[in-house]
């Protein structure tokens, strides 16, 4: 769903509409306003604009939001930011080259202690995400049109890595259930130990590794012994 109270760039729409396995073409759809809920599994599009209300649970991209009840605080807009450095190893950056990104006439930062840094510049971070289960969120504190963003490959990339990583939350599997493992001999639970070990049978006296040894090393030395006083004998009748 795209959210925009003016026109969408064509490139965006048609970044959408070339990843048929994470967004279905005749499912894009334009809104001017937006005070609903998320769906399952569903990646609203802020352009240009803002929800009208605090947002709930869901996957949420703000691209160049003004004012409004965003997850996040906005720094001052600040008026062409030199770009520093970006996650060059991250999901969003896949394949994706910021350095060539420029003309960026103004920029706003996002500020909140819990995203990830994507594109860091004079400004501030200036593309941040916050990926974590609950309200998911990508921020791009510029405007395509306002620089040459969308006529770069990676701006279409950028798009693919964003959708491809909300498909990939939304549709991993879910952490197995692990039963929390206890000492029958104490009857308390140990998270952090592993199976118990299996208890000897009533009148059984379990066997102990170390006494093992040092019966073997008994015999041995009593052997030697053995030998040693046979041969002393032998000389002895010779």
């Amino acid at each position: 769903t795209l959210v925009s109270r003016g026109p969408v760039p064509g490139d965006l729409i048609r970044a959408l509409t070339l990843m048929p396995e994470f967004v279905d073409p005749e499912s894009i759809e334009i809104n001017r306003r937006w005070t609903g809920r998320a769906a399952d599994k569903e990646v609203v599009i802020f352009y240009e604009s803002t929800p009208d209300r605090p947002l709930s649970e869901g996957n949420y991209v703000f691209i160049n939001p003004p004012e409004g009840p965003l997850p996040y605080t906005m720094g001052e807009p600040v008026e062409q930011p030199v770009i520093w450095d970006w996650d060059r190893e991250g999901p969003l950056t896949r394949h994706v080259d910021f350095g060539p990104l420029a003309h960026l006439a103004t920029a706003r930062p996002a500020r909140t202690p819990d995203a990830e840094t994507i594109l860091a510049t004079s400004a501030g971070p200036i593309i941040s995400a916050n990926l974590d289960d609950g309200l998911r969120y990508v921020h791009v504190g510029f405007s395509p049109t306002r620089s040459n963003f969308r006529y770069l490959l990676s701006f279409p990339l950028f798009i693919r890595n964003v959708m491809r990583q909300f498909h990939a939350l939304e549709n991993r599997p879910a952490k197995p259930y692990t039963p929390v493992k206890t000492d029958p001999r104490e009857g308390l639970a140990d998270p952090l130990a592993g199976p118990a070990a299996a208890l000897p049978a009533p009148g059984v006296v379990p066997s102990d590794p170390m006494s093992n040894l040092w019966a073997a090393l008994a015999l041995a030395a009593l052997a030697l012994s053995l030998l040693e006083w046979f041969l002393y004998q032998r000389r002895l009748t010779v």
